[in-house]
């Protein structure tokens, strides 16, 4: 039989559920693998072939050149086209999600130019099976910089970047210091009627605005690309820390395994 805890022991209890369920929330935000869904990618394969080094979790997109893993980063320059599925987010009006990640630019005012592209896509990758008009891509280094700097644009659910951005609603929003690591993040929510972003750069605005999310296999992939002319031989840049968290998945998770701990303990001290 179990005997009954003191009146001191019992509180020291119940200040101990507390903490743990304190320290389990902290876990929960901080750790990437508690997140059920989204995309957590910090590149922890070997120096290499990103496509082959991850398994396959990244592909080629449209047969496009490979990225290479260095040193627990990727690196994309001249050819590079690759993408990554991932578990749909802004699935439905009233979802909202948080994007980040670094990058840096090499060297400014080079012919690459590079993409990276959140987009409804389905294998095999190409085209044909991605649907660049409901989603959002972010380019770096197309357009013209004040020396020693890389531009930032944005296209809103238009399409592609291009060297000429013919036909595209590409808007040039900031520029970043070549050679050193920014964080580039963005706070997504989708309405019944449109899908509302800001953009920051370390933390400061660059721009508030929408665009609209009409495939119904919402965000899916993640696709980086050398999208500019031939390659230059100093022109590279280097991606890490992808984060891609669906913001209402992951206060349930936390909610239901705080919960779920505390009802666990209760219903062992009632024993």
């Amino acid at each position: 039989m179990r005997s009954t805890p003191s009146p001191r022991f019992a509180s020291f209890t119940r200040s101990s559920r507390l903490l743990i369920a304190g320290a389990f929330a902290s876990l929960v935000l901080a750790n990437p693998s508690a997140h059920a869904d989204g995309l957590i990618e910090l590149f922890p394969y070997p120096n290499g072939n990103l496509t082959t080094g991850s398994g396959g979790a990244w592909q080629s997109w449209g047969g496009g050149g490979d990225a290479t893993v260095v040193n627990g980063a990727a690196r994309f320059e001249d050819t590079t086209d690759v993408i990554r599925p991932f578990p749909a987010v802004l699935g439905a009006p009233g979802t909202t999600a948080s994007f980040s990640f670094t990058l840096s630019i090499a060297a400014a005012n080079t012919s690459e130019g590079y993409e990276i592209a959140f987009e409804p896509s389905s294998a095999p990758f190409g085209f044909g099976n991605t649907n660049y008009g409901s989603g959002f891509a972010l380019g770096f280094d197309y357009l013209d910089a004040p020396a020693g700097m890389s531009s930032i644009q944005v296209a809103e659910g238009s399409g592609v970047f291009s060297t000429s951005n013919a036909g595209n609603n590409i808007v040039q929003v900031g520029n970043m210091t070549t050679g050193v690591p920014h964080t580039i993040s963005m706070t997504l929510a989708r309405s019944a009627t449109t899908t509302a972003y800001s953009l920051f750069l370390d933390n400061t605005l660059l721009r508030s605005s929408t665009f609209v999310i009409n495939d119904a296999r919402a965000i899916n992939s993640m696709e980086i690309d050398q999208a500019g002319a031939a390659g230059s031989p100093a022109g590279s840049a280097l991606i890490d820390d992808i984060r891609i968290v669906p913001e209402p998945g992951s206060c349930a998770l936390l909610a239901s395994g705080v919960a779920a701990f505390l009802n666990i303990r209760r219903r062992r001290d009632n024993s």
